[in-house]
């Protein structure tokens, strides 16, 4: 079957400074396509009713979903009901969403007649079902979990059972440029490829001076370490035996308990603190953690 899922236009928050993408509706989509059947989705946040009406005159949908999730939302989905019916009246027009798992039936009398079902709670868990019945017989509509008609209720809505079991069908989204994070594409991707090279140079670097000791080898050969002379210095240039094998002279085998002191859990008591100084620095959550570096406020 050919299913079409629609989220509808925005609202005037939406329009002006936020428009997010609807990955429930996603997922309610990557559900049906896992069953099997073939699916659109048009998001009328980032097009237009004249968008929605050629889909329909084109793909011509066996079923129509609305996700309804704001109550300002109704009065379009109801009118875009009667124009798909208009156009297709054999179509099998349903609404989800959490907005119209409170309104159902009050959505079905307005809708008059435009609307066959709302599917209340997770759409994901009850698409597969309600796919079926609509193909082979959709008087049986109302025996699956979530369904609420004219003529009668399902059984009590499912939850989802894994969440792990499906990932939202974002390549059917249309114009992935039109959303908030859309526009952030090219920089999140751009930093994360940093962040992999900035990682992979530190681990090399930590490898090459604390795993396989490459400048304090150069210099007990007689070679340029190929460091800074301040950094150079810090290395010695000889090895000596330790119960882990060779490692620089002068460095010693312990544990990070042998060098710290560490609290876990709670802070320490507050007649420890101090702002003279005195003792180790103590940093507090955001207390003292600025935009970039921490404040030295108590000891």
């Amino acid at each position: 079957m050919r299913l079409l899922a629609v989220h509808p236009g925005p609202l005037m928050y939406t329009k002006i400074y936020l428009r997010l993408e609807p990955l429930g509706l996603e997922l309610v989509a990557a559900a049906a396509r896992k069953a099997g059947h073939q699916v659109q989705l048009i998001d009328l946040q980032a097009e237009t009713h004249e968008d929605y009406a050629k889909l329909v005159d084109h793909w011509q949908p066996d079923v129509v979903a609305f996700s309804c999730n704001y109550l300002a939302n109704v009065p379009e989905i109801i009118d875009l009901s009667k124009l798909t019916r208009a156009k297709r009246p054999h179509t099998f027009v349903l609404v989800g969403g959490h907005s119209a798992s409170f309104i159902a039936q009050e959505l079905l009398e307005h809708a008059g007649g435009a609307i066959d079902c709302v599917v209340k709670g997770e759409g994901e868990a009850s698409v597969a079902q309600l796919l079926e019945a609509v193909e082979h017989d959709r008087r049986s509509v109302t025996q699956v979990a979530g369904v609420v008609t004219l003529d009668g209720e399902g059984p009590p809505a499912r939850l989802v059972e894994n969440l792990d079991e499906l990932v939202p069908a974002r390549d059917l989204l249309r114009h992935r440029r039109r959303y908030f994070l859309g526009t952030l594409d090219d920089k999140i991707e751009l930093n994360r490829r940093m962040n992999e090279t900035l990682e992979a140079m530190a681990r090399a670097l930590f490898k090459s001076w604390f795993v396989d000791f490459d400048p304090v080898r150069a210099k007990a050969e007689g070679r340029d370490p190929g460091l800074p002379r301040s950094v150079a210095d810090l290395f010695p240039d000889r090895f000596e035996d330790s119960e882990l094998g060779e490692i620089p002279a002068g460095w010693d085998v312990g544990s990070v308990d042998d060098e710290f002191d560490l609290t876990m859990g709670q802070s320490p008591p507050g007649e420890t603190y101090n702002e003279a100084g005195e003792g180790l620095p103590f940093y507090q959550g955001r207390a003292d953690f600025g935009f970039r570096f921490p404040t030295l406020r108590v000891y």
